[in-house]
């Protein structure tokens, strides 16, 4: 036999579950107000036994974006040793080591062919012997054929000339080859001179040390082929972050806060660069810091999107969804209840800002 209370309890529920429904008409968010109300509905019983309420109420609305991600700079610099077959002897730094232009960032030995420096000294004794002789040739080749013009008249002179200019033609273009060939060998034979010099990695810049890419072992090959390290510009340091928010995008010039996740230390930055500049739909961001020492630590970021003061707030759990839009079931007199249709300004944190269809004070059923 059932007893009264339980019989009392079960037909409140089902009544509540009843109202819970999807509405059977569909229609959109515009075309509802404040003012689109079922008709009251008895639910029975009492709070304590059948359903829990909150009440709205005025309070500040934020929502709040945030990120982990990594230091990064607006000027990277990727270093290579331009030298074959050179060996590491000493790296000076560690990654994330601030460093100033012309510090020494690794130590460099040379090996250096001296076939290879003979081979190309001898290429400078030959280029300048090469201009030697053909000076000499072609000296007396024009002395010749000018002492000829001399003695020749009327149209043997003409021809003569002729011969004279066409020498001093053939030796202007053979004196140039070899000039460009002596240039040319000049230039290997200073390469390999300032190559022996060369047995230090400078940094170009003010810089922090982003990254070593080659395992340093000491004699190794130092590779051509790939960098041996990144470096990035002090003066120009940035973060970039994604806003994966689903409110809004991050205001142009907003101020956030950016947190050393191994220091602790807080820092404030700008947005310079954000969906509102750039029309990216995924919000990519730009943050220039301020006062921040530039580490690779990882990092935290994060901001509001959105403040709202005094505005109406209820727990997100008293809202309910008919299609796309939004209602809440408002108390009356405390056995029946008001379907009411709501515009939300944003949901964050399990509270939600209710732009229209709800006051202060309203208490709402929860479930």
């Amino acid at each position: 036999m059932v007893n009264k209370k339980t019989f009392r309890k079960t037909v409140s529920l089902l009544l509540l579950l009843a109202l819970l429904l999807p509405c059977l008409s569909a229609c959109s968010r515009s075309a509802l107000d404040a003012g689109s109300k079922s008709e009251y509905i008895a639910i029975g019983g009492t709070k304590d036994e059948n359903y829990r309420t909150t009440e709205a109420y005025l309070g500040d609305f934020s929502i709040s974006f945030e990120a982990s991600t990594k230091l990064t700079s607006l000027r990277v610099t990727e270093i290579y040793w331009p030298y074959s077959g050179d060996q590491y002897a000493k790296v000076m730094v560690s990654e994330g080591d601030i460093v100033q232009a012309g510090q020494v960032l690794a130590e460099i030995t040379v090996v250096i062919s001296e076939a290879d420096r003979l081979q190309r000294e001898l290429a400078v004794t030959d280029a300048r012997s090469a201009i030697s002789q053909i000076d000499t040739s072609f000296s007396q080749q024009i002395a010749q054929a000018n002492a000829a013009a001399q003695a020749a008249t009327g149209d043997e002179y003409t021809l003569a000339m002729s011969r004279v200019d066409l020498l001093y033609a053939q030796y202007n273009e053979r004196l140039a080859q070899a000039q460009a060939r002596l240039e040319a060998a000049q230039a290997a034979l200073q390469e390999l001179e300032e190559h022996e010099k060369t047995t230090q990695i400078i940094a170009p810049y003010d810089a922090f040390v982003a990254d070593i890419i080659w395992n340093w072992q000491e004699g190794e090959t130092v590779p051509t082929w790939t960098p041996i390290m990144t470096v990035a510009d002090l003066s120009a340091i940035a973060i970039e972050v994604t806003n994966t928010s689903p409110y809004g995008n991050v205001p142009y010039l907003s101020t956030v806060t950016i947190v050393d996740q191994k220091t602790k230390q807080s820092y404030s930055g700008t947005v310079v660069s954000c969906g509102d500049v750039t029309g990216s739909m995924t919000d990519d961001l730009v943050i220039v810091p301020e006062n921040m020492e530039p580490t690779m630590n990882a990092l935290r970021v994060y901001g509001n999107i959105l403040d709202k003061k005094n505005v109406v707030l209820v727990n997100s759990e008293a809202l309910k969804k008919d299609g796309n839009n939004y209602y809440v079931l408002i108390l009356i007199g405390g056995t029946s209840v008001s379907k009411t249709y709501v515009s939300i300004g944003g949901i964050s944190n399990g509270i939600a800002w209710i732009t229209d269809g709800v006051q202060a004070g309203d208490e709402l059923v929860l479930n």
